[in-house]
């Protein structure tokens, strides 16, 4: 979340460059088509006779957003954006939804609260982002960074959600539980069955000590940081998608964009598609230096919703779409 955000490898960083690019003149292309002569809408061609030395600002107008489309604008990001949680989620996105899909009761529970700022089918979509549903999921290793459920970082924990995190202690036990899971996959091999018997002990031991020194390995905890910080940050950035795409940008940067845009508050959705580096070069210059996929982590947010969802009301469908994803 927001400060260590989970590294990408460079090959998905060009795949997603080159899809934003394709994504960006899919959208146009697709709703001119489908609002041609309409006089209104995203899409609109440049006029005819315009010179090459207008192609530049004439390409960046057709582009541009235009009111009364967020949905479908939000949609086609989502589906642009969706390959990597179809071929980079351990076991394919079908096993990755039926494990974030076993957190679902305690998800609720989390969302159970007055001023919840999500639902359970947000807040199970964040979770598969950012975990892929595993409750001892680590950015780096490092316990300073995002780990767990909903991988908060350390410091957001300790300083904004008043978690009691001892990341010395979280370090040094997650480094047994790597050596003694090691040695217990050797005993297993060797079918050394009282050995092995007493390193899985040793393990659950090991992971009851950690959870101690450092909650956010405890799914409920972690579930409860999340919704707390998504309750600050909406409080702060006045809406849901804004603090959704906080989590992974951080409320500051996401403010220092929108103070470049010139508006306070305005849908993710206007505010992603509606910067060029013409009429708003400062906010585009801020969105397109995030390295992370922050600018993108909204649309990914969706995509990982879509899934759940046609993991629950269509799981065939959900197969035979991740078969076809290379």
């Amino acid at each position: 979340m927001a400060s260590a955000p989970t590294s990408t490898s460079r090959r998905d960083r060009a795949f997603l460059i080159v899809l934003a690019l394709l994504l960006v003149i899919g959208v146009a292309a697709a709703l001119t088509r489908s609002h041609k002569g309409a006089g209104k809408g995203p899409g609109v061609a440049p006029a005819a006779g315009s010179s090459s030395g207008n192609a530049g600002s004439a390409a960046l107008a057709a582009l541009r957003y235009r009111p009364g489309f967020d949905d479908e604008y939000a949609k086609r990001a989502a589906e642009g954006f969706s390959h990597p949680l179809y071929s980079r989620v351990p076991g394919g996105a079908f096993a990755t939804a039926e494990r974030v899909s076993k957190w679902r009761d305690l998800i609720e529970k989390a969302v159970d609260v007055g001023d919840a700022p999500v639902d359970a089918d947000t807040l199970e979509a964040l979770v598969y982002l950012e975990s892929s549903g595993r409750a001892d999921a680590a950015s780096t290793g490092k316990a300073a960074d995002a780990v767990g459920l909903t991988q908060i970082v350390a410091g957001t924990g300790t300083q904004l959600l008043s978690m009691q995190i001892d990341t010395a202690e979280s370090d040094a036990i997650t480094k047994r539980i790597a050596k003694v899971h090691g040695q217990v996959l050797r005993w297993k091999a060797r079918n050394s069955r009282v050995a092995y018997a007493k390193g899985v002990k040793q393990l659950r031991d090991l992971r009851v000590a950690r959870a101690k020194a450092d909650p956010r390995y405890v799914p409920t905890s972690a579930l409860s940081g999340a919704v707390r910080y998504l309750q600050f940050a909406k409080s702060k950035l006045g809406r849901e998608d804004l603090a959704l795409t906080s989590y992974h940008m951080g409320i500051g940067n996401l403010q220092n964009v929108l103070a470049a845009y010139g508006r306070n508050s305005v849908p993710y959705v206007q505010l992603y598609f509606d910067v060029d580096p013409r009429r708003s070069p400062k906010a585009y210059g801020l969105l397109s230096k995030f390295q992370d996929d922050s600018a993108t982590y909204y649309w990914r947010l969706l995509a990982a919703k879509e899934i759940m969802r046609l993991y629950r009301e269509d799981p065939e469908a959900l197969k035979a779409k991740a078969a076809l994803v290379p």
